[in-house]
């Protein structure tokens, strides 16, 4: 038990950031266990992994790992967009120029025609209508007139 409370000591003691001091405590641990009982040594080291497990699950690991590879994700989906920007100003580019019929511009271009041909034809709609209206004012007027001489 000894052993083991010097390295329970060991491990509050030394920084998380010291990579190389964790390497140390680690093989310093396992010489230590080992020379104790070679016997237990496994034994001991499937309850510090389940320890280490514990206090990773209870220090919310988990979501700092998801949190992590979120971040890794939205990384390689900007190097991606970055990647393939240059093929996408080059589509943007062949679309907004004239090719004879395929391009959005094109389509803008027809479409504007088939508007200004629209408007036309409302337009000598609302003229139809608007003399349509004169006529039908005038003969309401005739007819008023004419039914006022009958009686």
């Amino acid at each position: 038990m000894g052993t083991i409370a010097a390295v329970l000591t060991a491990l509050l003691a030394v920084g998380i950031d010291d990579v190389s001091t964790w390497r140390e405590l680690i093989e310093w641990a396992w010489g230590g266990i080992q020379n104790a009982s070679p016997w237990l040594a496994p034994l001991l080291w499937s309850l510090l992994v389940v320890a280490a497990a514990v206090l990773w699950v209870k220090g919310k690991g988990w979501q700092k790992l998801k949190a992590a590879l979120k971040w890794a994700q939205r990384a390689v989906r900007a190097v991606d967009q970055f990647l393939t920007l240059t093929e996408d100003i080059s589509y943007i580019k062949g679309q907004l120029q004239n090719n004879g019929g395929s391009t959005v511009k094109d389509e803008v271009q027809t479409l504007g025609r088939t508007v200004a041909r629209i408007e036309k034809k409302v337009d000598r709609a609302a003229r139809t209508a608007a003399e349509a209206k004169r006529t039908a004012t005038t003969s309401q007027k005739l007819l008023q007139e004419h039914l006022s001489r009958s009686t």
